[in-house]
């Protein structure tokens, strides 16, 4: 199965954040572990760098980086793909 990591997801897991650390970890371990195949968004890449590297060292930021380029696939929408998201939202 394939899922869709919503940015949030991440950062409870690099910041540690509560109340929804242990259910994110969870997720990020059957990704990591190959049970499921987990998808990150292209542009929360840059967001994740940015919140990891205010909170904490710049190392932690690149670690996170490499273990979701590691272990994530990353998705890339072009403008067709938001354009039939928005639609699909609208109902």
């Amino acid at each position: 199965m394939t899922v869709t990591v919503d940015i949030n997801v991440l950062l409870d897991v690099f910041q540690q954040r509560q109340p929804h650390y242990a259910a994110s970890a969870q997720v990020v371990s059957l990704i990591t572990a190959g049970q499921l195949a987990g998808v990150c968004p292209a542009h929360g890449l840059t967001t994740l760098y940015y919140l990891v590297r205010k909170h904490a060292a710049k190392a932690d930021a690149e670690a996170a980086m490499d273990r979701v380029l590691r272990h994530f696939q990353i998705g890339n929408l072009d403008t067709a793909g938001w354009q039939r998201g928005s639609v699909a939202c609208d109902g």
